[in-house]
């Protein structure tokens, strides 16, 4: 049922399968991430999930991927709030794009806690000039319009879960340091740690514990670190990391571990072509080191003739 319908945003309420049991419990606020408009397009970011869990939950649904810097977002978010009954706890939710939407919009939902995965602080060149993802997203968008950091809620719980070897790390540097702020770092597992949690048989347990409220930060690192050994994904996340530092035969080593835990055809061929772009842009780079290195030592040669021709000509 739509509770919100705007040309850029609309807000999907569902209910919680068999939910009578938790009627009272928190509700579950989702936001979408950058991989495409989801106005129309079916199931929200978590729906499946939280419905199969009996939660209930609000889902942000969006008509162009920008990033909520639109004033039909705070529109959408004040329709939320309006329509939660004041003794019901929420609880924001998303990935990336989703996880950035999940604190900008956890003030004015006055969320008790935040589960943020991969969030992202901007993609707003001036502000993050190193950035190189998103591309075509930062220049349609051009300057973000919220603070975020103004935005979240000062009192909720947050729960954070990226990858501390790649750009993500960075990202999250950029927000301050709260003590409520609880950050779980999951190596090599990239962008999308939840399906590492997915393949390793501790997604649901992560995910409901965080909205619950009743994570052990101490269990949940001893948990993480054996989702890391026992994910598929991690050997192909390490094997791409291999191949950058120029150990291709311990990258194919690590394709075949990704393989011997259940890689599907698609997968085996989507990371076996990242790994030849990844040689590929390598052989190109040295081929341009080594004409960049061939120009300055004909420079050198030409300037070491000019300079020889120059003393014997001259009158001794």
């Amino acid at each position: 049922m739509l509770i919100f319908e705007g040309d850029r945003f609309a807000v999907r309420k569902t209910q919680g399968s068999g939910n009578e049991e938790n009627s009272g419990g928190p509700v579950v606020v989702t936001f979408p991430h950058a991989g495409g408009p989801t106005m129309g397009r079916g199931i929200a970011f978590g729906e499946n999930f939280l419905r199969a869990k009996g939660i209930d939950a609000y889902h942000v649904l969006n008509a162009e991927v920008d990033w909520f810097q639109h004033p039909q977002f705070w529109d959408a978010i004040d329709a939320i709030r309006a329509d939660i009954p004041e003794d019901r706890e929420i609880v924001t939710y998303g990935s990336s794009m989703g996880g950035y939407g999940a604190l900008l919009a956890s003030g004015r939902l006055n969320a008790a806690r935040v589960l943020s995965i991969v969030p992202q602080f901007s993609i707003d060149r001036k502000v993050v000039p190193w950035e190189r993802r998103w591309k075509a997203h930062a220049e349609r968008i051009g300057d973000f319009s919220y603070d975020v950091e103004a935005e979240i809620a000062e009192n909720a719980q947050i729960y954070s879960l990226h990858d501390p070897r790649n750009t993500d790390e960075a990202q999250i540097s950029l927000y301050r340091k709260r003590p409520n702020w609880h950050q779980f770092r999951l190596p090599y597992s990239g962008h999308t740690p939840l399906m590492l949690l997915l393949q390793a048989g501790a997604l649901s347990r992560f995910v409901t514990s965080a909205i619950a409220g009743e994570i052990d930060t101490s269990e949940w690192n001893r948990t993480l670190l054996d989702a890391r050994r026992n994910g598929r994904s991690y050997w192909r996340v390490i094997a791409m990391h291999a191949v950058r530092l120029r150990r291709t035969d311990f990258a194919f080593e690590c394709i075949e571990r990704f393989a011997d835990m259940g890689a599907s055809d698609v997968e085996l061929e989507t990371a076996l072509a990242s790994i030849q772009r990844a040689q590929e842009s390598q052989a190109l780079q040295a081929e341009r080191m080594a004409a960049v290195e061939a120009q300055r030592a004909e420079r050198q040669a030409r300037l070491a003739e000019k300079l020889n021709n120059t003393s014997e000509g001259s009158p001794t």
